[in-house]
């Protein structure tokens, strides 16, 4: 579980991450606890190169008095304020919205953010499968994630996505 104690403010050291984001983060400072590359550039090899850049952002989850209930709500001021725009609905990933994500856009730059520590290790453990299979195939990997992150039933994945999925999952196809 990833602890949401820390001292010294998140810095940005991936090479190819954008400056957009590293002053993002750094202007959150305490509002972000992790921060991670994700999508099909990290996930994919060969990478591909026309794609969005894409970032996963563990923030401060709004507490249960009114007086710091705003602290989620300033991460994503900051992001406003930056210039991003909300993009999608959780619910269009899951059936429900349980304010377990929000997707942020600012041009090819995507950030998402969530106050969970389950789901943040919930979408690295996904993006980790994903990378390690080398999932090229985009409905693979959301075939994957759903299963993962949601723990969707093989009953409810499209027949192209369960075949392959699933034969991951159960070793059939590792190398």
């Amino acid at each position: 579980m990833i602890s949401t104690f820390r001292r010294a403010p998140l810095r940005i050291h991936h090479p190819g991450a954008s400056p957009i984001l590293v002053d993002l983060v750094s202007r959150m400072d305490q509002l972000v606890f992790a921060a991670a590359p994700i999508g099909s550039r990290i996930t994919c090899d060969p990478a591909p190169q026309d794609t969005d850049e894409d970032w996963l952002l563990l923030i401060a989850a709004p507490a249960k008095d009114d007086a710091s209930a705003l602290v989620n709500e300033n991460a994503h001021d900051v992001l406003r304020a930056a210039g991003f725009t909300q993009d999608g609905q959780p619910d269009f990933y899951t059936g429900k919205d349980e304010g377990e994500f929000r997707s942020w856009r600012l041009g090819e730059l995507n950030v998402v953010t969530t106050p969970s520590g389950e789901f943040y290790e919930r979408f690295m453990t996904a993006t980790h499968l994903a990378k390690r299979f080398n999932l090229l195939d985009k409905s693979d990997r959301i075939a994957l994630f759903q299963v993962i992150l949601y723990g969707v039933s093989v009953e409810n994945l499209k027949e192209r996505e369960r075949s392959t999925v699933i034969d991951l999952l159960l070793g059939a196809s590792m190398p």
